[in-house]
């Protein structure tokens, strides 16, 4: 059961402040963790790693549990977030548990009390226990002595009663404490206590005789006790008139008739003594003096109320005054009763005010007068009992003041009871332009489905407190308003404009009087900025992409109904823009190289900023792009972006179909006449050849916007004259639909050798002389030797 606190730390291992511990206890309780560690169960370890040492408390399990086993492991560590470079340490504990014998209490400190008693005071005796062992008192012994003579009629109660002592006796007491188990040293209070003198008492003080007038004398009549049977005597005696002591009567036992008057207030004090103590002064009964004069009387004492006899009413006693004597009253005294008991507060009042009343109350007074000499005895009178006060209703109102036909109308009142019962269900009628509305008997809210514009409403409201009804109260009345127009929806349309879109607003609104609201004015409004006045329609050509539109309308239903109403904004959506590719040849064929173009994309509300492609996955950037030949079908994907960011892509397939070739290529020559023949090209479309010259050498790599075209024609032949003399090369390049292949195919070429006219030298114009003939002629044998030279073999024949 002992607690104990438990320190850990450690000494040695990793340099720095980190480290942790875990401990175990076989038994006992853990608790009270410091900072840095925590409890769970019968262990203990580190809530954090930034400390070396360690506190709590362990308390001790109960007596006979045994052996306590203690576990302890620390770990000093870097701190490096790492499982190596650490040091720990453990050890373990055996607590024994230990067997101490028990040790006897001791008593100090002993008194009696009152430290000086007398014969009416109880003797307690008072001394300090302990016990090492923390072992409550059990089995002490106490012993009286009276003279030095044991009194073992008291043994081992701390109190003797005042009935068994006496003056001038003397009393001690021992206390041998005692634990249960063991019993300690005697010990003796160090000296007696003797029962000293009690005061005498006066237990009667009587003036007689007690129905005294102005023609007797009047007589001290006392008599004492004294606790210790001691003779008692009157030490002093004074006497008082009104009030105001009369010293010249000093200890007189009687007063003479001589002395005294009707009416007079006499009263005294005495003072015993029973020789060796005086007791406490007493008062003794005060006497009035009467006289010969007959007492009047207080006769038919009657309580009425001024109202209804409930607490809202006054209570007001009346009596008749007699007298035989024939005096007048002089004055009177009330007594208020309730319930047949004495209400001291109230003496006298006449009226009693109904705030001192309570339903349910029985109220009554008796009264005594006086006639200036003698006081009457006392008259009751009859009794009443006060009734349920009504309630009543302070205010009651409609709200709101000023309704409208869409409001609710709230009837509120200010309850009072001046009973204080709690309110029941009142009577309330609703009035419409002053006539009844039985529809709506008993309800304290009127919903605006049963109101009307200009009607006037009142309430009649009658108070109940479930016994009684108050005074039926009539509210101011209030006249049903004009509700203004409801907005139900405002939107704008199209749903996503564009900037080619021109706005407009649908609005749906509701109206509590049934009106046939309209719009008188629309502001549009530009990123929440006016900026347009207009009527239902925003022109397209006000807005631009990302503007944030939205429109005031200002609507009225004629009847002074006015209300704002403002749409959510609408942002002006961009038109992505639309990719198109256009292909020469149109066909994208296979084998031949393609042009691309994107030229003919559009933007609708805006422009073409970029045009990126992506071809059979190479990149290219720009409105136009060669690509090819290619040899198997591929995709062309091209992406544009306008000029708000969007982008859009459109992606075909190239080289889906081989270009047409030309086959059986064969060529004649007569005089300067060429004769070309080559084979149908088979295919769906309207084919036809395209004839092209030239005097350099044609292969599949000739760029064929450098060949001069001959013909154009639909047959699979053509013939015609070649204007100059040597080799000349020719191709034949299909055209489908007017699409051309942008390569020759590798039998689509042929070369002639065509022979110039002979000239007569001498006739002709130009003749300067031999020398020049001769000149042309070694000109134009020269341009046959390098013609012939360089005829090579093209496809589908030989050079001729």
């Amino acid at each position: 059961g002992q607690t104990y606190s438990i320190n850990i730390g450690m000494s040695g291992g990793v340099a720095g402040t980190k480290g942790g511990f875990s401990l175990s206890v076989s038994k006992g309780t853990l608790s009270n963790a410091g900072s840095n560690a925590q409890i769970s169960g019968n262990s203990a370890t580190h809530s954090n790693s930034n400390s070396r040492s360690w506190t709590l408390d362990w308390t001790a399990p109960s007596s006979g549990s045994g052996s306590v086993s203690v576990g302890l492991a620390v770990n000093s560590v870097n701190g490096d977030g790492e499982n190596s470079g650490d040091q720990y340490g453990t050890t373990t504990h055996s607590i024994t548990e230990e067997t101490v014998g028990n040790t006897a209490p001791t008593a100090s400190s002993l008194t009696l009390s009152p430290s000086n008693p007398g014969t009416l005071d109880d003797l307690i005796s008072i001394y300090t226990y302990f016990d090492v062992d923390g072992d409550s008192e059990a089995g002490s012994e106490i012993r009286w002595t009276k003279g030095g003579v044991a009194q073992s009629a008291w043994n081992d109660v701390k109190t003797v009663p005042f009935s068994a002592t006496n003056k001038g006796e003397s009393w001690s007491f021992s206390v041998t404490p005692g634990d249960g188990e063991d019993m300690g040293t005697l010990v003796s209070l160090s000296s007696a206590v003797v029962v000293v003198n009690t005061a005498p008492n006066v237990d009667e003080a009587l003036i007689t005789p007690s129905d005294a007038d102005e023609s007797d004398q009047l007589e001290a009549d006392m008599t004492f006790s004294d606790a210790d049977d001691d003779v008692v005597s009157a030490q002093s005696i004074r006497w008082y008139l009104d009030g105001v002591m009369v010293s010249e009567l000093d200890d007189s036992i009687t007063i003479s008739s001589l002395a005294t008057r009707p009416g007079d207030q006499w009263h005294y004090v005495v003072t015993p003594t029973d020789g060796e103590d005086s007791g406490t002064p007493t008062n003794s009964t005060t006497l009035i003096i009467g006289s010969s004069n007959n007492a009047p009387v207080a006769q038919n004492p009657t309580l009425s109320t001024d109202g209804p006899g409930d607490t809202t009413s006054q209570l007001t006693p009346t009596w008749i005054f007699s007298d035989s004597d024939g005096h007048s009253e002089d004055s009177f005294e009330i007594e208020w009763l309730k319930g047949g008991l004495h209400i001291p507060i109230h003496d006298d009042l006449n009226p009693l005010s109904s705030s001192a009343t309570s339903k349910g109350d029985s109220w009554s007074f008796r009264v005594r007068v006086n006639d200036g000499l003698t006081w009457s005895e006392w008259a009751t009178s009859n009794t009443v009992t006060i009734g349920n006060a009504a309630p009543s209703v302070i205010s009651v109102s409609i709200s709101p003041i000023e309704p409208t036909s869409e409001d609710v109308l709230t009837l509120s009142w200010d309850y009072l009871d001046p009973d204080g019962d709690p309110e029941t269900i009142p009577t309330v009628e609703w009035y419409i332009d002053g006539a009844i509305a039985l529809t709506h008997s008993g309800k304290t809210t009127i919903l605006a489905a049963y109101t009307n514009r200009g009607e006037n409403w009142t309430v009649r409201l009658t108070p109940n407190d479930g016994t009684d009804q108050g005074e039926e109260v009539t509210s101011t009345g209030i006249v049903i308003l004009n509700s203004a127009p409801i907005l139900t929806s405002l939107t704008l349309t199209p749903v996503n404009a564009s900037s080619l879109d021109d706005l407009d607003y649908v609005l749906s609104v509701s109206d509590a009087d049934d009106d046939t609201p309209f719009v008188t004015s629309a502001m549009w409004y530009r990123n929440s900025n006016p900026a347009y006045v207009a009527g239902a329609t925003l022109p397209a050509e006000q807005t631009s992409v990302g503007e944030g539109w939205s429109v005031e309308l200002r609507v009225e239903d004629g009847y002074g109904g006015i209300v704002i109403f403002m749409s959510d904004a609408m942002v002006i959506e961009n038109i992505a823009p639309v990719p198109m590719i256009l292909i020469e040849p149109g066909s994208a064929w296979a084998g031949v190289k393609l042009s691309l173009s994107g030229l003919e994309s559009s933007d609708a509300d805006g422009v073409i900023r970029a045009w990126y492609w992506n071809i059979d996955g190479i990149a290219y950037e720009g409105p136009e792009v060669v690509v090819g030949p290619f040899d198997h079908a591929v995709n062309a994907t091209l992406t544009v972006i306008d000029d708000e960011t969007q982008q859009a892509n459109i992606t075909i397939t190239l080289a889906v179909e081989s270009a047409p070739t030309i086959s059986g290529l064969s060529t004649t020559v007569d005089g300067n006449t060429v004769s070309l023949t080559w084979n149908a090209v088979q295919g769906s479309g309207n084919i036809t050849y395209m004839v092209l010259s030239s005097l350099q050498p044609i292969s599949a790599q000739t760029d064929l916007s450098t060949l001069e075209v001959v013909a154009e024609v639909n047959t699979t032949q053509w013939s015609g004259e070649a204007a100059l003399a040597g080799e000349l090369h020719h191709a034949i390049v299909v055209l489908v639909d007017g699409q051309q292949s942008l390569s020759l195919g590798t039998s689509s070429s042929s070369s002639v050798m065509v022979e110039a006219p002979e000239i007569d030298v001498d006739s002709h114009p130009s003749h300067a002389g031999g020398a020049t003939i001769l000149l042309i002629l070694m000109l134009l044998a020269a341009a046959a030797l390098i013609a012939i030279a360089v005829m090579e073999k093209m496809s589908g024949g030989e050079s001729a």
